[in-house]
C-alpha cells in the first residue's frame, strides 16, 4: 500500500488526529508502506516528532518493525539524531517524505473527514487553525502542541528505550547498528545512554567486520565500550 492518513498525520504533526486514527476501528496501526516499508510509528520517530510517537506507541504501535533497507525506527532515529549533531540533517530510511506527502495529503483528509469529525467531536478545525496559526507566528509554540516536528530526536530515542522490548541491535542492510552510528560520530551522550540498557550486542559486527569499538571515535566511548566487553 502507498500512505494512509495515519502516515500523513503522523509526518505532519496533528497528534489529535493521530489519536483518532489511530484508535479507529478500521486502521491497521502498523500498516506498512510498498516502498520504503515505514510505519506511521517509523515516520513520527524519524521526523523528530515525540508528541506523535507517544500516541502511537500508547495505542499499540510496533516499535520493532523494521523499514525494507533494515533498521527499526529506534535505529533510524538514532541515524537521524547522529546527523542533526554532526550538521547534515536528513531523513534516513530511503527519504522522499517531503514530496511525496504534498501528493497525497490534500485528498487522504478528504477521505477521513467524516472520522476525524466524529473522533474529535467538533475539535479538529479549532486544533488545525490553531497549529496553522503557531506555525505563521511561533514555530517553537507549534512544536510544543506537536503540530509539525520538532526534531527531538533524543526525547524519542529515551522514548524507545522504555520499551521493554525494545531491540536496540537491530541492523540495516550493510550491519550496523544504533550504537556503531553513535559511536562512529562521537556522541558519547548517546553511546551512554544505549549501553545503559544492558541490551546492546556489541559482538555484533558489520559486513565489513567492523564491530563497536571499531567505530568509537573518541577515547571516552573506547572506554564505555571496553568497560561494557569486561
Amino acid at each position: 500500500m502507498g500512505w494512509s492518513p495515519l502516515d500523513t498525520y503522523a509526518t505532519l504533526g496533528l497528534p489529535e488526529t493521530v489519536h483518532v486514527l489511530a484508535t479507529y476501528k478500521g486502521t491497521d496501526l502498523n500498516a506498512v508502506d510498498d516502498k520504503h516499508g515505514k510505519t506511521a510509528l517509523i515516520r513520527a520517530n524519524i521526523n523528530g516528532n515525540y508528541v506523535n510517537s507517544k500516541v502511537l506507541l500508547e495505542a499499540g504501535g510496533d516499535f520493532n518493525i523494521e523499514v525494507k533497507g533494515g533498521g527499526n525506527g529506534l535505529f533510524w532515529t538514532v541515524r537521524n539524531e547522529v546527523m542533526r549533531k554532526i550538521g547534515e540533517g536528513g531523513e534516513g530510511g530511503g527519504g522522499g517524505e517531503v514530496g511525496e506527502l504534498d501528493e497525497y495529503t490534500e485528498e487522504l483528509v478528504v477521505d477521513f473527514n467524516d472520522i476525524l469529525e466524529e473522533g474529535l467531536e467538533g475539535s479538529k478545525m479549532n486544533y488545525d487553525e490553531q497549529c496553522s496559526a503557531d506555525r505563521k507566528s511561533n514555530k517553537d509554540k507549534a512544536v510544543d502542541l506537536g503540530c509539525e516536528p520538532g526534531k527531538e530526536y533524543m526525547k524519542i530515542i529515551k522514548l524507545l528505550l522504555s520499551q521493554e522490548d525494545i531491540n536496540v541491535n537491530s541492523q540495516d542492510e550493510n550491519g550496523k547498528t544504533a550504537v556503531m552510528l553513535a559511536a562512529s560520530s562521537g556522541h558519547e551522550e548517546l553511546v551512554e545512554l544505549l549501553l545503559e540498557t544492558n541490551k546492546v550486542n556489541l559482538q555484533l559486527v558489520d559486513k565489513d567486520g567492523f564491530g563497536s569499538i571499531t567505530y568509537a571515535r573518541t577515547e571516552q566511548i573506547r572506554n564505555m565500550i571496553i568497560e561494557k566487553l569486561e
